[in-house]
């Protein structure tokens, strides 16, 4: 390994993560703050954006279908519809558009923008007038109607005096007005963010059986249908796949299948991030400078050669070129780590996938980073589950019980698995081989479907470097099967869980013994002395 650089020695993150002092919400992108002028300047100013942002095959095609079809070419899409997972880019794609559009000069003059704009086959960024409708930030009791609000935003007061009327009566204005209204407005985008949280909302407004949902609902079928027939405006709205992943209701769910109705008509359903793009999505936001390229190779081609070596040991996909091909597109991390949190962690309810990995990796690149870590890519064995924001990302999901589970078992002055690799001597100190197989297994550990656990060819693939003994690992899984007292092993599978396995309720058992042993051996005594 000696001859092999650390990961630390060979890319370097974004300042704020080297020094350890990044916000964590600049992981969470919000379309109204940035229209009102508020939150995290790399969201805020559109060279920042587009400097940390990796322009994805979809993000790229929307983009470009956009501002062909603005620049008055009939190749591109009137309505776009998002819908991923939660937390899977759609505000950021929304961004992207926004700052595109919202200031062209400016945003002509970035490197990323300018190769767009030439692909698209375009002279300059077009001008178009942009409205950002974001339901989290919209008051249904007291701000305009979404109908009044975009005609404000695309030509104020004087738009605004078309639909004046039927806002103020919150009724639908029909699709004739409205493809009046962006006949006047002229080229134009709108911009359509969480529109599901507002219909919710609006279904609370009502006079007799009227109801501003209804209405919205309404609008909504008559603005795609005027979007489409105005050969110069375009309609980008988001959805996420499934409404009870932030509004477990039933009014949420006939709702969101109410709007799925109403855009199905019309719109395209966009992607903003696929397959392995999300390697680059990831290491964009994380670091400013991945290094020498030839420095990736060595590196992934001792752990390639690594995994050939231990044949069935392995699984066999990552024995593949393909995979030697993944673990330089994501190169510091293993794609290992990626692939868990996505498909095991991003499986479940509340996590956010891409904004959740993103917000955690860069707890983790800090931690290591500073620690002056020499790994030589960060795998899942490398998760610091001592450090608490590190820990607090994941036990907010895994659930609280954890916390207690790590310290007990995992990571922490007290834990377990440390001690074993202290007992074991100095070569298994010096690769923390136990504590790294605890902090693996406990990413391995929860899904929100039914895989749960991981395989001892997958742990190998977790915890395995160019240089460590495979032996190693079996041998340490063996003694913490004996040591620790949350950890299980079924089926081939090892997993975390909050009970106490059968190592402790022996130990309980023992102490009772020793306990009762104690109490009867006194009692004995205290006879024997009453007697004399």
């Amino acid at each position: 390994m000696s001859t092999l650089k650390a990961w630390r020695q060979v890319v370097s993150p974004h300042e704020d993560i080297r020094r350890g002092r990044f916000d964590a919400s600049v992981f969470a992108a919000d379309l109204g703050e940035v229209t009102a002028g508020r939150g995290a300047v790399d969201y805020r100013d559109a060279a920042a954006f587009f400097g940390k942002t990796y322009l994805t095959k979809g993000l790229a095609d929307l983009l470009t279908g956009v501002v062909r079809r603005l620049a008055g070419h009939k190749d591109g899409e009137p309505v776009v519809q998002m819908q991923t997972p939660f937390g899977g880019g759609k505000t950021h794609t929304l961004l992207a558009l926004y700052h595109l559009l919202n200031d062209p000069k400016k945003s002509g003059n970035i490197a990323a923008v300018k190769k767009l704009i030439a692909d698209a086959e375009l002279k300059a960024v077009p001008n178009a007038r942009v409205a950002c409708i974001v339901g989290t930030a919209m008051n249904v009791a007291s701000d305009r109607t979404m109908w009044g609000e975009i005609a404000h935003q695309l030509g104020g007061n004087s738009l605004y005096k078309l639909v004046e009327k039927s806002d103020k009566t919150k009724t639908a204005p029909g699709s004739n007005l409205l493809g009046e209204m962006l006949a006047k407005a002229g080229p134009c985008v709108i911009l359509m963010d969480e529109i599901l949280v507002y219909l919710v909302n609006a279904e609370k407004i009502k006079e007799g059986d009227w109801t501003l949902r209804g209405s919205t609902m309404t609008f909504l079928q008559q603005l795609t249908i005027a979007v489409a027939n105005c050969p110069h405006a375009v309609l980008v709205a988001t959805l996420t796949s499934q409404a009870s992943e932030f509004l477990d209701t039933v009014g949420a769910e006939r709702t969101y299948q109410s709007l799925e109705k109403v855009f199905g008509r019309v719109e395209k359903v966009m992607l903003p991030v696929e397959g392995m793009e999300i390697y680059e999505v990831i290491r964009r936001r994380l670091f400013e400078d991945l290094g020498d390229k030839a420095e990736h190779e060595r590196t992934v081609e001792a752990y390639w050669e690594k995994y050939r070596a231990l044949g069935d040991d392995v699984p066999q996909a990552v024995k593949e070129p393909s995979y030697k091909k993944n673990m330089l597109a994501a190169y510091p991390f293993h794609p290992e780590l990626l692939t868990t949190l996505y498909e095991r962690w991003g499986s479940m309810p509340d996590f956010q996938r891409t904004r959740g990995v993103l917000r955690l990796l860069a707890y983790v690149v800090s931690d290591l980073y500073n620690h002056k870590d020499n790994e030589l890519m960060i795998q899942s064995c490398d998760v610091n589950l001592g450090v608490s924001e590190i820990r607090g990302e994941l036990v907010r999901y895994a659930g609280s019980a954890f916390h207690s589970v790590v310290a007990s078992d995992i990571a922490g002055p007290d834990a377990k698995s440390p001690e074993i690799d202290r007992s074991l001597g100095s070569e298994y100190a010096k690769e923390s081989v136990s504590e790294k197989l605890a902090k693996a297994i406990f990413m391995y550990s929860f899904s929100g479907g039914q895989q749960r656990g991981v395989t001892v060819p997958q742990l190998r693939l977790a915890v395995l470097n160019p240089e460590m003994n495979p032996p190693f690992i079996t041998d340490a899984l063996d003694r913490m099967s004996k040591r620790l007292w949350f950890l299980y092993s079924e089926g081939g599978l090892y997993r975390f869980e909050s009970k106490q396995n059968l190592n402790r309720t022996i130990l309980d058992k023992e102490e009772m013994v020793r306990s009762d042993h104690d109490r009867v051996r006194d009692y004995a005594k205290r006879k024997l002395n009453d007697m004399v």
